[in-house]
């Protein structure tokens, strides 16, 4: 998780600089349609750093499901509020791409 965090409306931590998570084409059949791009997935980060919930923001509606499930497999340092760990909402994005990975 990124040290250059900032909250905002309350408990959503707004994420600047993480990187994109990337899904192996070869398990989705979307690959053949010749479909990529790009799916922003709030995600609920429980205490111990697993997502509770995760929602689709904006993206390829093609796309939202293999998303969701992709985001509900990432893990999170947790946030913390002082020395406590605090659950809070986090955007993501989850991006799919027809190129090949070298």
């Amino acid at each position: 998780m990124s040290d250059n965090v900032e909250f905002a409306n309350g408990r959503i931590l707004v994420i600047d600089d993480n990187p994109a998570i990337h899904l192996d084409f070869e398990k989705i059949l979307l690959r053949d349609a010749g479909i990529d791009g790009t799916v922003m997935v709030r995600v609920f980060v429980g205490l111990n750093g697993h997502v509770k919930d995760a929602r689709v923001v904006e993206g390829s509606p093609m796309l939202h499901e293999p998303a969701l499930a992709s985001a509900r497999t990432a893990f999170f340092k947790p946030a913390m509020q002082g020395t406590h760990p605090v659950e809070v909402w986090v955007v993501i994005p989850i991006t799919f791409s027809l190129r090949e990975r070298y």
